[in-house]
């Protein structure tokens, strides 16, 4: 069982239910070789009362579009920042496996495409929670996915030498 401290995510007409107004960021995964492989929002559907997590990404933007009473919906991503550690690690693990880049005994090296003006400490809780989610190497950019994808392409930034895996995090709306 879980404890989970975030609120619960806006969805266009439920504001009266107790959420609140952020939308969820987009986490997009790209390949080299294999273009984008996910796209998917940022949110979990969990069971209030065990804690339990029922869903990840699309299928939890599902669920909130029609939330039961023991339902709540977290983004543990807020602004594209992460904003709950153990939910955003437990999110990006799913993420990783889902997009067949988290193999047993294989750590794969991944950029970031993160939000503009990050702050040392938020930059330092995204790099952790993506090692704790099975990274073995993190390389941190505010390019945008495309622009990443061209430096692997190209192969010619030094900095991203053995990185074939890009996970873009696409800020939510404010």
């Amino acid at each position: 069982m879980y404890e989970w401290s975030t609120r619960r995510v806006s969805d266009a007409g439920q504001e009266g239910k107790g959420m609140n107004y952020y939308e969820p960021a987009d986490i997009v995964i790209y390949i080299e070789g294999k273009g984008v492989v996910l796209k998917e929002k940022s949110l979990m559907a969990l069971d209030e009362t065990s804690g339990k997590i029922l869903a990840f990404g699309n299928e939890a933007e599902r669920m909130a579009k029609n939330p039961g009473d023991s339902v709540k919906i977290v983004s543990p991503l807020r602004r594209g920042m992460v904003a709950e550690y153990g939910a955003t690690v437990k999110l990006f693990l799913y993420f990783l496996h889902k997009a067949g880049e988290r193999k047993l005994f294989r750590k794969p090296a991944i950029a970031v495409s993160a939000p503009e003006g990050m702050t040392e400490v938020e930059r330092k809780a995204l790099e952790e929670s993506l090692f704790q989610a099975g990274a073995g190497k993190v390389y941190i950019s505010e390019m945008t996915v495309e622009e990443l994808a061209q430096k692997l392409g190209q192969g010619n930034e030094k900095a991203l030498k053995n990185f074939h895996t890009i996970l873009g995090i696409v800020p939510d709306k404010v």
